[in-house]
C-alpha cells in the first residue's frame, strides 16, 4: 500500500483525507481484531456506524484487550451506549494493560466536577428581531455550595441589567450576566506578585505584600478587558450605514471558534460593546500582488491565507493558518510568486502534490481544479458557501456556483 493511496480512497468516497484515514483504520480494526462484531456487520445485523464506534474505542488497546471487548460487547453492539462502551474499554485496560491505566485516564478518581465551554462548536441562530447571534454551549458540574453562589450572583447581575434598562428576556440577561461575571474583578489574587522595592511603579503596598492585578473597567466594576481579534469577510453593502447590509450573512473567523456565519449587524454589535476597536488594513482578496523571488512576504502570505481559508485539496478543511503555501506552478518551472499562483496546502497534501501523481491548476480566484491519477477531476471552491465538486469523466468541469462571494477581508 503506497503512502498516498489514502488520498485517492478518501476523494473517491467524497470525504477528507483525515476522515478516510479514520474509516480505513476502523475497518482494519473490525476485520482483524474484532471478528465477532465484524461478522454481525457482514450478516446485516449491525449498522456500520455502530461497529465503527466500537472499533474507534478499541484501536488503542492491546490485542488481548480488543478481543476481550469484542467478546463482551459484540452480542449487544446494536444497542450499547457510549457510557457502557467506555466502561468496557476501561475494564479491558485495567485487566490487560494496567501500566496504561493512567495514560487512558482510568487512574483518575472519576470526579465529575468541571466546566466545559464549547468554543469548538459555535452555532448561529436568528433572533426574534431578525438579527443573528453566534453562541456557544456552556456546561458545568460544581459543588453544591459553589452552584448556589453562582445562581445567586447570576440572578443578581441579571436583575441589575434589567434595572439599567435592558429589555432582553430573563434567559438572555442571565447569559449576559455570566459574561459580565467573567470580566469583573477577580475575588482571589491568583496572579499575585511580590513587590520590587527598587521599582517605584510596582503596585504594592509599603509592606511589600503582593497586590492584586487590576484590569479594565466594565458596567459592574473592574474586570478583564475583552480583547478579541476577528477576521470578517464582507461586501461593501454590509458596511453601508442605513442600508440593508445588516441582514447580510458574513463570514467571521476567530482563533478559538474557527469560522462561523453570522449577520453583519452582529459584528456591529460586537464592535459597539467593545472597549476599543482597532481596524487593520482592509485586504482586497481578489487583488493580484506579485513579488520578485521565491520567498513569500508577510502581506502576500496573509492575503492568500485569508482568501482561501483552508487547504485547497479536495474535501480538506484544515485551516490555512497551519498550511504550507504552495506555488501552484513550481517556481523552478517559471511559476511566479504572486497571489494568483499561491495556494495553501496542508503538509500531507503538499507532499502529495510534490511527490505524488495529483496535479492541479488555478481556474479563478479561490477556484482550483484537481486531477487524480485515475482520470477524475475535482473542482474546489474556497469562497464561503463553496466546497468540492467531483466531475464525472467526460463531463464538462464545474465552475463556480452562484453563491454570495465576499471580496473584502477586514482584519480588525
Amino acid at each position: 500500500m503506497t503512502e498516498f493511496c489514502l488520498a485517492d480512497l478518501a476523494a473517491t468516497m467524497g470525504v477528507s483525507t483525515d476522515a478516510g484515514r479514520a474509516y480505513l483504520r476502523e475497518a482494519m480494526e473490525l476485520a482483524h481484531r474484532l471478528p465477532r462484531t465484524y461478522a454481525r456487520v457482514m450478516a446485516g445485523e449491525l449498522a456500520a456506524w455502530r461497529a465503527r464506534r466500537i472499533a474507534a474505542a478499541t484501536v488503542g488497546l492491546c490485542p488481548a484487550g480488543a478481543d476481550w471487548v469484542d467478546r463482551h460487547v459484540s452480542h449487544v453492539a446494536h444497542k450499547i451506549g457510549p457510557a457502557a462502551l467506555e466502561r468496557a474499554v476501561r475494564d479491558a485496560i485495567t485487566r490487560f494493560d494496567p501500566e496504561g491505566t493512567d495514560q487512558a485516564g482510568c487512574g483518575e478518581d472519576d470526579d465529575p466536577r468541571g466546566v466545559w465551554v464549547g468554543l469548538d462548536k459555535p452555532s448561529t441562530a436568528t433572533t426574534t428581531d431578525g438579527t443573528g447571534q453566534v453562541t456557544v454551549d456552556v456546561s458545568a458540574t460544581l459543588d453544591l455550595a459553589d452552584g448556589m453562589d453562582l445562581e445567586t450572583t447570576v440572578a443578581l447581575l441579571a436583575s441589575q441589567l434589567a434595572a439599567l434598562g435592558s429589555t432582553d428576556g430573563l434567559g438572555v440577561r442571565r447569559a449576559h450576566a455570566l459574561g459580565e461575571l467573567a470580566r469583573r474583578e477577580l475575588g482571589l489574587d491568583l496572579d499575585a506578585h511580590t513587590a520590587d522595592p527598587a521599582d517605584p511603579a510596582d503596585p504594592a503596598d509599603p509592606g511589600g505584600r503582593a497586590t492584586p492585578r487590576r484590569y479594565g473597567s466594565g458596567p459592574f466594576g473592574a474586570g478583564p478587558t475583552r480583547r478579541v481579534e476577528i477576521v470578517v469577510h464582507l461586501t461593501r453593502a454590509a458596511i453601508c450605514a442605513g442600508g440593508t447590509g445588516g441582514n447580510e450573512l458574513v463570514s467571521v473567523r476567530h482563533r478559538a471558534t474557527g469560522e462561523v456565519l453570522t449577520f453583519a449587524e452582529q459584528v456591529r454589535t460586537w464592535c459597539n460593546a467593545a472597549a476599543s476597536v482597532t481596524v487593520q488594513p482592509v485586504i482586497d482578496l481578489a487583488g493580484q500582488v506579485e513579488v520578485d523571488g521565491y520567498a513569500i512576504p508577510a502581506h502576500l502570505d496573509r492575503l492568500v491565507r485569508l482568501r482561501d481559508r483552508h487547504c485547497v485539496f479536495p474535501y480538506c478543511t484544515r485551516p490555512a493558518s497551519g498550511c504550507d503555501l504552495d506555488h501552484v506552478r513550481a517556481y523552478a518551472a517559471g511559476g511566479r510568486t504572486c497571489a494568483a499562483n499561491l495556494a495553501p496546502l496542508c503538509r500531507f497534501h503538499h507532499r502529495l502534490k510534490t511527490h505524488g501523481r495529483w496535479r492541479y491548476e488555478v481556474v479563478d480566484t479561490g477556484l482550483y481544479r484537481w486531477h487524480d491519477p485515475w482520470g477524475h477531476t475535482y473542482t474546489v471552491d474556497t469562497a464561503p458557501g463553496g466546497g468540492t465538486t467531483r466531475d464525472e469523466p467526460g463531463s464538462e468541469p464545474h465552475g463556480r456556483a452562484p453563491h454570495g462571494g465576499a471580496p473584502l477581508a477586514d482584519t480588525g
